[in-house]
């Protein structure tokens, strides 16, 4: 399942963005505690849309996606323990 944040990020002199903090749909902030890297999608892959930026939150290791100014994570199926 597919769910749009707002994302805080911070953008580095070579144009890099990287995220810090990011924001559900129902008002909840939580951090990025850490940072890992930023994988750009092969031209093959057809499912991935935008940028993966792979990092640590809630404790647990998370992709968030960013396409052109949108930012979302997918989700499984079942609730996530960090909303």
């Amino acid at each position: 399942m597919k769910v749009n944040l707002a994302v805080n990020a911070d953008f580095s002199a070579e144009g890099l963005i990287t995220p810090k903090s990011f924001t559900w749909p129902d008002g909840r902030k939580f951090q990025i505690e850490t940072f890992y890297k930023r994988e750009f999608p092969e031209p093959a892959d057809l499912m991935i849309v935008g940028i993966k930026y792979l990092c640590r939150a809630c404790g647990k290791d998370i992709a968030l996606f960013c396409a052109g100014s949108q930012w979302y994570i997918n989700l499984p199926d079942k609730k996530s323990s960090c909303k």
